[in-house]
């Protein structure tokens, strides 16, 4: 049973404590916010023993075995590198950081200190894109040529946002939505990415990180990617496909933490995979526990 500390008590640790609290090999030991106000609110809503709003006191904690880091971006680094040299597992939420030297600072600080470190991609663990991986692998729809992702939201101005200040979130639609898609078409075609281009800019607003992103890659498979994120798309739909030599896969709704609907084409033939109802937070925490 891994004892569990919560570093930020936002939106997303709003979605990932229940998921340790529901998780079979997970406990709730503490959350910690800079506001001790906020944190003892999270801990009697979640029923954590312990609450702090110091990062220092909760790695000192006993029972913690690993730390959830759900903040803004430019503390990613700072924190992960904290705990690791207090002997913590550190399950960090994505974008990684701010930049390459921070990444890799965070990987050799884990390894460094024999500690486990995983980024967030909550979508490689659902069902759906795991159908899809599946049939990828096998061979179903041959060889993939093409692969796109598509998500986008609204995102209207708002000048206390984090993620709209360079400083604090490093980018805009891009480190927020478009990083999910980069992961999940890496995830599902078992390959890294060999060349890359990309247009990132402000298309309708004008806050200084990009709000339209477009993002095209070569993988090492031979397969072409393309993944397009905004910030400024009212009504948008989640998209994946997906094209081989012999099929086609068009999927709603996969990207994203709800399940979606899965459709394979192939000689004509549709074939169509639903899912129920499904946490992949759930999964996410259990996984990284084992």
């Amino acid at each position: 049973m891994i004892g569990w500390g919560v570093v930020g008590c936002g939106s997303i640790a709003r979605k990932v404590i229940p998921a340790i609290i529901e998780a079979g090999n997970s406990r709730l030991v503490a959350v910690m916010s800079r506001s001790m106000d906020k944190a003892k609110r999270f801990a009697e809503k979640y029923g954590a023993p312990r609450y702090y709003d110091d990062l220092n006191l909760l790695l000192r904690d006993g029972d913690v075995d690993a730390v959830y880091i759900s903040t803004p971006t430019f503390l990613h680094a700072s924190q992960t590198i904290m705990a690791a040299e207090a002997g913590k597992h550190v399950l960090c939420e994505k974008p990684m950081a701010m930049n390459l030297d921070e990444c890799l600072r965070m990987v050799d600080a884990c390894r460094k200190n024999h500690v486990k470190l995983m980024i967030g991609h909550h979508m490689r663990f659902k069902p759906d894109n795991r159908r899809i991986r599946e049939i990828i692998e096998h061979g179903k729809i041959g060889k993939v040529t093409l692969i796109r992702a598509q998500h986008s939201t609204w995102y209207k101005p708002e000048p206390t946002a984090w993620r709209m200040i360079p400083k604090l979130g490093g980018g805009g639609s891009l480190m927020d939505l478009g990083v999910h898609c980069i992961d999940l078409l890496r995830f599902l075609l078992g390959s890294e990415v060999r060349e890359v281009a990309a247009f990132t800019y402000s298309s309708a607003f004008d806050y200084p990180v990009e709000d339209t992103a477009v993002v095209m890659m070569k993988f090492e498979s031979g397969a072409c990617g393309i993944v397009n994120s905004c910030f400024n798309a009212k009504y948008s739909e989640k998209i994946l496909e997906v094209y081989g030599t012999e099929g086609t896969i068009l999927s709603r709704g996969t990207i994203g933490p709800r399940t979606g609907v899965v459709s394979v084409y192939i000689d004509g033939r549709e074939e169509i995979y639903e899912f129920g109802e499904f946490n992949p937070y759930v999964a996410e925490i259990e996984h990284f526990a084992d």
